[in-house]
């Protein structure tokens, strides 16, 4: 390296005819330094800018773009540098692995580095291996943001590279798009995203050839992953109808209670940008479908209660388009008294917000469905004896049966979900069931009929 006063001015006369950034920095006078392709410097002018940085301690952003670089004497003294926090190569080549052995180094001792990114790099098997090695070997675990985007990263095996990450457990934001990575890949980032120890909270993966089965292989392994906000996969146009379908049980399973219940309720942006994707994800599942895929990622970002999300998801999932069938319902069984239960806990208002949010918006009619089962419900708490199996006298009716357990039902909030519903589905019998059903119906009959009524009796027919 270069040293004393003398070596000094030598750097100063190398480096002062080009940009005043670079001046800046021989001062101490700046914070981020942006070099590109309007920086002409040859292989010494290099060597003097790596060794002003070795020592400087005010630049804290280093970016390099597009420069016709010799990356070994820039990091002959760069590898020294301990302030520099973000770190940005584009267009950088990084091909031969030497170049990356000289920028390894760097990567590993900065105990300051947070942010690196090296897009459009042309990194390669050999190289993605060094970079790996230099990331496991960090002496300080600082690293939260990596960009790798633009590398043909599909031609690489990932493993080593997924296992460096996993080290680095303040990382939170990884970005490969533009990558070509496809079910062999995303097999190696489900490991990353199983990691208890993965801090992860955005996974970038935009343009990439991902399929339907790379998709379910991602979505398998967020199941019991409670950190990823950000899963964007915009411009993966071989995704289909099965892979959005993944993603839809992933955070809102409707199967059963206990299933929307364990159901993921961190995951809440795919990237899916205004316009042709989202479309795209219409036309695959269907207006219902798409819309309680997006209305199921807008709960998970705006409720943190998992209570009130896996009554949000289930009310979605079965009363916001048109009404809920009581005779033939695809709703699991035993769960039909819990949501009536729910309908009479929300206010009209809130709930009525809740199930107007639809594209297109729904009818005023749909809309209208939870009032009628919030009136439903209002009506059989206050009649308990309209589903009773048996007549009963004024002394036996002192505690309010709703299908066996009306009590349970309004003590929902304090008590499992999944053991109610797993409870009053065993409780159920046939010939019980069909006489509750009945006897339901005929109230909602009644309740339709004075409605009717009323609204005749109003416009004077």
């Amino acid at each position: 390296m270069i040293n004393g006063e003398e070596d000094d001015d030598m750097q100063m006369s190398v480096l002062h005819s080009f940009s005043p950034s670079i001046v800046n920095c021989m001062r101490n006078l700046t914070t981020e330094l942006k070099l590109n392709s309007d920086t002409n410097l040859d292989e010494q002018a290099w060597n003097c800018l790596g060794c002003i940085l070795s020592n400087n301690t005010s630049v804290t952003r280093l970016d390099i773009s597009l420069c016709d670089l010799n990356v070994a004497w820039l990091f002959a003294g760069l590898q020294y540098n301990q302030t520099i926090q973000h770190f940005r190569f584009y267009g950088i080549d990084l091909e031969d692995v030497e170049k990356m052995k000289s920028l390894a180094p760097f990567l590993s001792n900065n105990s300051s580095l947070t942010y690196i990114t090296l897009s459009n790099c042309s990194i390669r098997s050999a190289s993605i291996d060094t970079l790996a090695s230099a990331l496991m070997n960090r002496t300080a675990d600082t690293l939260k943001t990596l960009f790798l985007d633009g590398n043909n990263l599909g031609d690489c095996n990932l493993d080593g590279l997924v296992t460096a990450l996993s080290t680095c457990t303040k990382l939170i934001s990884l970005s490969l798009c533009e990558n070509g990575i496809g079910r062999r890949e995303c097999t190696y980032l489900a490991q990353l995203l199983k990691s208890q120890e993965s801090s992860l909270l955005s996974l970038f993966l935009r343009g990439n050839p991902i399929d339907d089965e790379a998709v379910k292989i991602l979505a398998v392994s967020l199941t019991k992953n409670t950190k990823l906000r950000t899963l964007a996969l915009y411009g993966n146009n071989r995704i289909t109808e099965s892979g959005w379908m993944s993603i839809l049980k992933l955070v809102c399973n409707t199967s059963s209670i206990t299933a929307v219940k364990k159901s993921n309720h961190t995951l809440y942006d795919l990237g899916l940008v205004e316009g042709d994707m989202k479309a795209a994800v219409v036309s695959d599942l269907g207006v219902d479908k798409a819309n309680l895929l997006f209305a199921s990622l807008k709960l998970n970002q705006n409720c943190s209660s998992p209570k009130s999300l896996t009554r949000q998801k289930m009310i979605w999932a079965h009363a916001t388009r048109g009404g809920i069938k009581f005779a033939g319902s695809d709703i699991p069984d035993g769960a039909m008294p819990i949501i009536l239960s729910w309908f009479g806990d929300y206010s009209n208002e809130k709930s009525a917000n809740l199930i107007q949010y639809h594209d297109p918006p729904l009818s005023e009619e749909k809309v209208n469905t939870k009032r009628r089962l919030d009136s439903l419900y209002r009506i059989i708490r206050d009649m308990p004896d309209l589903c009773q199996n048996e007549p009963k006298s004024d002394a036996d009716v002192k505690k309010p049966k709703l299908c066996h357990d009306v009590e349970q039902i309004s003590l929902v909030e304090s008590e499992d979900t999944s053991e109610l519903a797993d409870s009053l589905a065993r409780s159920q019998r046939g010939v019980f069931l069909i006489d509750t059903i009945l006897r339901i119906c005929n109230v909602i009959a009644l309740v339709l009929f004075s409605h009717s009524y009323m609204y005749g009796a109003q416009s004077g027919d």
